[in-house]
């Protein structure tokens, strides 16, 4: 059973903050979980009253169905108990055989008080709106001498795992994780801002400079204002927090050679995040910021890419390959991070992401 609640929450930086934080949103889904057990009767109620309906032409409706003449089945799903709390609740209707590794469970029953929020075919639940999302699930495994493992995934990252060991006796297990959501037609807006002050004639990164423009474009302004208006400087990951996914596995292995930081080129990181996040939502600008980064990477002599971050430089353009599925590109981009000056020590990190390549 899976069952969802959006929680808006404030910035939190300090360890117990983060804790009273994750103890309130556990408290609160154990009150929901109750609410929601009463709204679930409902729902399969209203279900199993539509499933034994006909349209005009005296075909069978499903819970799924496409809308009818009148548009009356669509509405009878959202009809029901009134909530904001978007929540979908999901069953298998029979016992699934071989599982292949990798292979997605798909739910044959799904009741959502969100219209077309999750998709049968695909086992994908789209979140209607941005916050974080409580997520509990039971996994059941007859009595056959085996192990198991079950993940969730939140555009294609692991989020909690559910593992199943029995010796001729039958076992369940529960599993229970909390999801902030992605923002990223915000992010976009944001990464538009950035990428327009970067393209500035004036700009001064590193030791490079147009003086006369940038002496046009600011001078007579105060330092700060130069700074803030005209100065890039590189991004700076602190080791010891995550920022960013895709990059935790070279953030660990930089922190494990006793490096504080990791250091990317803006440049470089703004055509990733545009990559990562359009992805999800404009695949064209997608495929575009992924170009852009590759000509960028291939074709740059130190004016945005120093080469001094070039190992970092070439591993973000090798990971977003591999999430593109360029496979060979991918490999290409890992090998020659490998062959770059160790300024952020992540060379065990891309032999890892070379082996999960190949292998």
């Amino acid at each position: 059973m899976v069952n969802l609640e959006v929680f808006y929450k404030e910035s939190c930086d300090t360890m117990d903050c983060k804790l009273d934080h994750v103890m309130h949103i556990v408290s609160k889904q154990q009150g929901i979980l109750d609410q929601q057990s009463r709204h679930i009767v409902s729902l399969e109620k209203q279900l199993s009253t539509m499933s034994c309906t006909k349209d005009n032409t005296g075909q069978n409706q499903t819970e799924f169905g496409t809308t009818t003449k009148g548009g009356h089945n669509m509405q009878s799903l959202m009809s029901g108990p009134q909530t904001t709390i978007p929540s979908f609740y999901a069953v298998k209707s029979r016992d699934q055989r071989d599982l292949a590794k990798g292979e997605r469970i798909m739910f044959e029953t799904a009741i959502t008080n969100v219209f077309k929020s999750y998709d049968i075919y695909s086992g994908v639940f789209k979140v209607p709106l941005k916050g974080a999302y409580a997520f509990t699930w039971t996994i059941a495994m007859n009595n056959i001498d085996n192990h198991a493992c079950f993940s969730l995934f939140v555009n294609d990252v692991v989020v909690g795992q559910t593992y199943l060991w029995n010796n001729g006796s039958d076992a369940v297990s529960t599993g229970f994780s909390v999801v902030e959501t992605h923002r990223y037609r915000e992010a976009l807006s944001v990464l538009e801002i950035t990428k327009v002050k970067l393209a500035q004639p004036y700009l001064m990164y590193e030791s490079h400079v147009d003086r006369e423009r940038f002496t046009e474009a600011v001078g007579g302004q105060s330092w700060s204002t130069k700074m803030r208006q005209a100065v890039a400087k590189n991004v700076i990951l602190d080791n010891k927090k995550c920022y960013i996914h895709e990059l935790i596995p070279e953030q660990q292995c930089s922190k494990q050679m006793s490096e504080l930081n990791l250091y990317i080129p803006p440049s470089v990181l703004l055509h990733m995040l545009e990559f990562i996040s359009s992805r999800h939502v404009d695949t064209m600008r997608a495929q575009a910021a992924l170009d852009d980064l590759q000509v960028l990477v291939h074709h740059d002599q130190g004016l945005y890419v120093p080469i001094c971050l070039r190992d970092i430089s070439w591993e973000i353009l090798g990971i977003c390959q591999h999430i593109a599925g360029n496979l060979q590109s991918a490999l290409y981009s890992y090998q020659q991070s490998l062959k770059q000056l160790p300024q952020n020590e992540i060379q065990t990190a891309t032999r890892q992401r070379i082996h999960d390549l190949q292998f």
